[in-house]
């Protein structure tokens, strides 16, 4: 009995804090330049999906200083994702409300095969760079740790 009420506190909790990890730090856009490789976490979680990962992929995000980026990872969608190797754009926003959310601090708009905004978490004292892995309210998420 003692396990089950265990249980229903934490689940309550997570009902009621939801998946918020979203930082208020301001991160400036020399903290995005750079390669943040996909975490060994996420990477598994994907693989547990279905992923298979193929030779030499480097799961990798790439930010230059103009604003271009190079995304060499996968793209997390039917049996775990597919990877690919693509170039875009990125821009770095303060206070942005999106999809009648309370505003974020920071969102990185990323547009390459598609435009999709990613979000910084702060964990273990390092900036994790971060995007839902399906339903949201499944509280997955796609890291990326800069190097």
């Amino acid at each position: 009995m003692r396990h089950l009420a265990i249980s229903i506190i934490g689940i309550l909790a997570c009902l009621v804090c939801g998946c918020d990890r979203h930082t208020d730090k301001k991160v400036t856009n020399p903290e995005v330049v750079g390669t943040w490789p996909m975490t060994s976490k996420s990477l598994a979680m994907l693989k547990r999906d279905g992923y298979k990962p193929g030779a030499n992929e480097t799961y990798t995000i790439t930010f230059a200083a103009d604003g271009s980026l190079t995304f060499a990872s996968v793209l997390p969608e039917f049996q775990g994702g597919n990877f690919i190797t693509t170039s875009g754009k990125w821009t770095l926003k303060h206070d942005v409300a999106i999809d009648n959310e309370t505003k974020r601090t920071n969102c990185l708009d990323v547009d390459w095969t598609r435009r999709e905004q990613m979000s910084f978490a702060q964990e273990d004292g390092k900036l994790v760079l971060w995007t839902y892995y399906g339903d949201p309210d499944s509280c997955e998420f796609i890291d990326y740790v800069k190097d």
